[in-house]
């Protein structure tokens, strides 16, 4: 009898064994495929997010130049409303000294004030729209731009906040 239970047991055991190896083998091969897919999607949202840190890094640049643009223009219109306002000035001096000077070369420079003055304040109407135009032009790039930069800062946060609900996996 002795011989018929090593027999039994003899011959079961590497069978049990290898049944307990197939399993350990299929639960090996499902880790692997997880760990797989989860490194898959890992990648993936990581190309995401260093694909949309770049073109934030973008966007703002072109917020910043845009930015530029505008104050350049606003700088031009305030150069141009200060030279309409200098003109006005100098008109009104020129106006009222002219009556009081006697000396024929003061009234010639002083003439000469006025008409250059007129001449200025004339023209300045058109020169006065033509930097309100480019000035709201700028604006409107520069809004434009800044849109654009929202939009895309809004898209980072969001795929940030799928990456927070992703279900961390414990450690293996």
């Amino acid at each position: 009898m002795c011989w018929k239970t090593w027999l039994l047991f003899g011959f079961s055991l590497p069978l049990m064994a290898q049944s307990d190896d197939s399993a350990t083998l299929k639960a090996i091969l499902q880790e692997i495929r997880e760990l797989r897919q989860e490194l898959r999607e890992g990648t993936v949202l990581a190309a995401r997010f260093h694909d949309l840190e770049n073109r934030l890094q973008l966007q703002r640049e072109r917020v910043k130049k845009a930015g530029a643009k505008y104050e350049d223009a606003a700088g031009q219109l305030r150069a141009v409303e200060g030279i309409r306002d200098r003109a006005a000035e100098d008109l009104k001096y020129a106006t009222a000294a002219i009556s009081s000077v006697t000396e024929e070369e003061k009234k010639k420079d002083l003439t000469a004030k006025i008409v250059f003055s007129q001449r200025t304040l004339e023209s300045n109407p058109q020169v006065l729209a033509q930097a309100q135009t480019v000035v709201e032009g700028a604006h409107q790039d520069l809004a434009d731009e800044q849109k654009k930069l929202d939009a895309l800062q809004q898209e980072f946060d969001a795929l940030g906040k799928q990456f927070e609900k992703t279900p961390a996996k414990p450690d293996r």
